[in-house]
């Protein structure tokens, strides 16, 4: 006897295959979210989570201090660039005239512009002279007392109250032994530390290893590198 024919099964109609497929991209999307989810957790959790801090930039020691932007501006109303030239060479007569190392940024301006120099923090004036200023912050969040040099005007006296973002001064050309259009910014952590890296005993720049200027800096005065924190309020 013949094996009877087996009935074949239906093909599938096509709104259940549009189905399949709506349900497989949908749960792609899914985890596609999920993966971008996790991945933006991972940055928020990378250097700087929770402190405001931006990325380090090379050769720059993550134990430098970098005060969170939070209430805080760049001390100049413009500028043409500065660099990491904190513990750089001054042994050619700019400043007291005697051999020593950088004790802060130069932020560059065009030569002769009139830039405008403002409080980078809520502060008290700790001391003030025809070319520099000593800012005390008053800032609960920040301890640090900033110097700028090289003004061509000073329009604060020392015990005046200032707020962030006030004008406090102009810079325009150069004064007090600097070379080039810039103005020093420095960074203390109390208001009456010298402004320079001495070198002592007679050592030149040409014999002070980057490691003993550190060393120096720590011990003699109170200046920190400002440069990461200018960077972060940039």
């Amino acid at each position: 006897m013949a094996d009877e024919e087996q009935p074949q099964s239906a093909p599938p109609k096509k709104s259940q295959t549009w189905m399949v497929i709506v349900i497989g991209v949908l749960g792609f999307l899914c985890m596609l979210v999920v993966v971008i989810g996790a991945a933006m957790v991972g940055d928020r959790s990378g250097p700087g989570s929770g402190s405001g801090r931006a990325s380090l930039p090379p050769g720059v020691s993550a134990t430098a201090p970098q005060v969170p932007k939070n209430g805080h501006v760049f001390p100049l109303e413009r500028t043409t660039g500065f660099s990491n030239t904190w513990l750089a060479d001054r042994c050619g007569g700019t400043g007291s005239g005697r051999p020593h190392a950088h004790g802060g940024i130069d932020i560059m301006h065009h030569k002769n512009d009139k830039v405008p120099d403002y409080a980078v923090v809520d502060g008290k004036i700790f001391k003030a002279s025809g070319s520099s200023i000593w800012l005390a912050s008053l800032n609960p969040d920040d301890q640090y007392t900033y110097y700028y040099t090289h003004l061509s005007s000073v329009l604060v006296s020392r015990g005046d109250t200032v707020k962030v973002g006030q004008l406090i001064a102009f810079s325009a050309g150069y004064s007090g032994g600097a070379q080039g259009d810039h103005t020093h910014f420095g960074m203390m952590t109390c208001p009456n530390s010298p402004v320079e890296v001495p070198f002592s005993g007679g050592k030149t720049c040409s014999t002070v290893s980057m490691a003993e200027r550190e060393q120096i800096a720590a011990s003699t005065t109170c200046l920190v590198n400002p440069y990461p924190t200018l960077v972060g309020w940039r």
